[in-house]
């Protein structure tokens, strides 16, 4: 076999467009499905569509990653496929179908968060859990009474901000997409081949579904939502991801992973903690859904649908490339440096908001 195609970076980007193709195939065998039995999202005072739309698009994610990153394994006679794989396949499996019942159905959120938890517990005891925080308010090497909680609530922090800034088109898609492109050639130049073939296929099956899901119309019946069985798995594999390039050995040193990690969900993280705390302080539960995310607050100071979704990429995309252009700093001074901009950022939404209301 040809050396060229054993490279990672490579069969990832073979397995991005066989995802892709797959991806142009399924989506609208789905949107004919949901249109026939009319499985519509329907607008209410939280959400900005207007009319019903299919939201099933995210059935076709789970199966089309997989058999691309199995067929990627194949062809290049990877055997590295092992425990962290395979639990994460089964805790991707759990949370499908749970959320395929919840598309259908609406579950209540307790019993969302168990299996969230289940599933992130299922990761964690596969053995991938923090062992070390690069000195992280002072913090290096960590007990696994430590260390695997830590990793369980992190998992399911990024799993449900991703699904909770699933609110305008392209968005959660967006985010996903590009970190998924940026962990597919961090692992693919560190060798993590396994690792660059699950990036790889999820951004490969996410650009049918931006298509779908940005330039669609319901006139046309082409238009569709990821559901919360796509955005749910998107962010639970994401988070595995994450982890697993924080904890996973290379030639970079413990804090570089981790702030390269987390700098790819730091947008849809903050935003969560911002929303958290800010429902507690008004009295409110945290985790009753409302309109109140940064893309809310955008469109309601006068963006656009379409430029408030290129702001919020462009944030996303300069927590991601600041961060990694000062690597090498403090790990607490980039935490504190990320906070201060999405204050800042917040900041002058709100007096955009203030100024639009007078």
């Amino acid at each position: 076999m040809s050396v060229l195609w054993t490279n990672p970076l490579v069969s990832g980007i073979a397995a991005a467009v066989l995802a892709a193709v797959l991806g142009f195939v399924t989506i609208p065998v789905i949107l004919s499905y949901a249109w026939r039995k009319m499985l519509l999202d329907k607008p209410d005072e939280r959400k900005l569509h207007k009319t019903p739309t299919p939201r099933l698009a995210g059935l076709v994610f789970l199966p089309i990653i997989f058999l691309c990153v199995l067929a990627a394994c194949l062809f290049t006679g990877t055997t590295s496929f092992g425990k962290e794989e395979f639990s994460l396949l089964a805790a991707a499996v759990l949370i499908y179908l749970v959320e395929y019942i919840d598309d259908l159905h609406t579950l209540s959120w307790k019993i969302k968060f168990l299996v969230q938890g289940l599933a992130a517990g299922a990761i964690a005891f596969s053995g991938l859990w923090l062992r070390d925080l690069g000195g992280l308010l002072g913090i290096h090497a960590l007990p696994a009474i430590a260390g695997i909680p830590l990793t369980i609530v992190l998992i399911v922090l990024i799993t449900n901000a991703l699904n909770l800034i699933d609110g305008l088109d392209g968005q959660a898609g967006g985010i996903c997409f590009i970190a998924m492109v940026f962990l597919a050639g961090w692992n693919g130049a560190s060798g993590q081949t396994v690792s660059t073939f699950i990036a790889a296929a999820t951004a490969g099956v996410l650009i049918p579904f931006l298509y779908h899901n940005i330039l669609g119309t319901n006139e046309k019946r082409n238009k569709t939502f990821m559901g919360d069985t796509g955005s749910q798995v998107l962010g639970f594999i994401l988070g595995f991801l994450v982890i697993r390039l924080a904890v996973h050995p290379t030639d970079e040193d413990i804090p570089v992973r981790l702030i390269s990690g987390f700098s790819l969900v730091a947008l849809a993280s903050l935003d969560l903690v911002r929303l958290f705390f800010w429902r507690i302080l008004h009295g409110r539960s945290p985790f009753q859904p409302d309109a109140n995310h940064i893309h809310h607050k955008m469109m309601r100071s006068g963006f656009s649908p379409l430029a408030t979704l290129g702001i919020v990429l462009m944030l996303d995309l300069t927590f991601i490339l600041a961060d990694r252009c000062l690597i090498h700093w403090d790990i607490n001074v980039l935490l504190l440096l990320n906070i201060g901009f999405w204050m800042v950022v917040n900041g002058l939404v709100n007096l955009r908001l203030k100024r639009a209301a007078k």
